[in-house]
């Protein structure tokens, strides 16, 4: 009767955060999930294509300059085709909703390595959801959502016994591996997985990695070829390297407005400098833990930040910037090494210290939630074009370029 008890106040628990953490999404940006929108490439690319060659097309849609299959946006444009014109960037808007409530309840009802207790599940979607990294630019867009499908397919690496609906995450694995590269650069540590905890979950998941990796990187040969793929994709420069070094080690650690504020009062070159003794030095203090703990879970955790960090390295289509969007899923798991040695080590001055950081970055990550943001325009309607209006323009004018985020400079043409 307790056991019962217990479980019962663990699941209303759940339910209650849950509800939580659907309000201050919906708070985050209460104008897009009532009026919906289209950004960029979902409308200029996607929906036109949906528009112009229908439904089945689109499910297909390669988009060979990015080199790589965005299955999770075919899809979401796919079901926007059944909905009027009107309504069509609603579906874009919520498939992501849906996706991210998804992997909270994921995290609060399976029994994972990465999070032992039910508060550490807590502060798990707490890291999602708050990170500094988590931009803007790949909020509540099904376009940039394999941001979202890389972390699912990270928190599936640390899953300790099968869930209770294990087709859906084969199914949304799957689709995670087709899109973008996130999930499918995982394939390594999916085979490790597999090859330390061999059990038909395990095996099902590698071959489901393995196939979409098999798929993604034949695109990219193919789009290599044919000359389409971002010309400045696989080259590592200085630049990028000192852009890396912001977006996914200090950003993740500190935000943007304190770092701002640092760089504004500080000569740049000693800044560097700066770092990269602070940067040695952690390396070397993480790799003394590494050592001495002999933690299997965090040593997945780094093979997992060092394999998604040569990633955005190579796979950025800039030259000098690693940030935005590619920084997302690559700056969540770099802030998951400081929540595992948090909770690995017992000794209570280094439990604050490690707890501490944790604190910082969630602190300064909570009031650039919102408030606080780079990037308000990605968040809420500043003068931003009424779509409704927009389809009643067009409908006047089958020539007309329907405006679209981000405004005021992107359209869309349907003909």
């Amino acid at each position: 009767m307790l056991e019962k008890f217990k479980k019962f106040n663990i699941e209303y628990k759940n339910f209650i955060f849950l509800i939580i953490l659907l309000i201050i999404i919906l708070h985050r940006s209460p104008y897009i999930f009532l009026e919906g929108r289209f950004i960029e490439e979902e409308g200029a690319f996607w929906y036109r294509n949906l528009f112009l060659n229908g439904q089945l097309d689109t499910l297909f849609f390669i988009s060979n300059f990015s080199g790589y299959l965005n299955l999770w946006m075919n899809i979401a444009a796919f079901f926007s085709g059944f909905v009027h014109i009107n309504y069509a960037p609603m579906v874009t808007v919520y498939f992501p909703l849906v996706l991210l409530m998804y992997i909270f309840f994921y995290i609060l009802n399976s029994s994972s390595y990465l999070y032992p207790t039910n508060n550490s599940k807590y502060l798990g979607c707490m890291i999602i959801l708050f990170s500094p990294v988590m931009t803007a630019e790949v909020w509540m867009n099904s376009l940039n959502t394999m941001s979202y499908l890389g972390i699912f397919a990270f928190l599936l690496i640390f899953e300790k016994k099968q869930f209770k609906y294990k087709n859906i995450n084969f199914l949304l694995l799957l689709i995670s591996g087709l899109s973008g590269y996130y999930a499918s650069a995982l394939m390594p540590v999916f085979f490790l997985k597999y090859f330390y905890f061999r059990n038909k979950t395990n095996l099902i998941n590698f071959i489901i990695i393995s196939c979409t990796s098999i798929i993604q990187f034949s695109i990219t040969i193919y789009s290599k070829m044919i000359n389409e793929i971002a010309s400045e994709r696989f080259f590592i420069t200085y630049d990028k390297i000192i852009n890396y070094s912001y977006n996914v080690i200090l950003k993740p650690l500190f935000g943007r407005e304190l770092l701002q504020k640092l760089i504004s009062f500080s000569n740049y070159n000693f800044l560097i400098l700066v770092f990269f003794i602070i940067f040695i030095i952690g390396s070397i203090i993480l790799f003394k833990i590494i050592i001495k703990k002999k933690d299997y879970i965090l040593n997945l955790i780094i093979i997992c930040f060092l394999i998604e960090s040569l990633l955005i390295l190579f796979g950025s289509a800039y030259k000098d910037f690693v940030g935005g969007r590619y920084a997302v899923c690559v700056g969540v798991i770099f802030s998951f090494i400081f929540f595992r040695i948090f909770y690995i080590y017992k000794n209570k001055t280094i439990k604050f210290l490690y707890g501490f950081i944790i604190f910082i970055f969630l602190s300064t990550g909570f009031l650039e939630f919102k408030f606080l943001n780079q990037y308000p325009h990605f968040l809420s309607c500043i003068d931003c074009p009424k779509w409704k209006n927009e389809v009643k323009k067009w409908e006047l004018d089958s020539n007309y370029h329907l405006k679209i985020w981000t405004y005021p400079n992107q359209t869309m043409k349907l003909y």
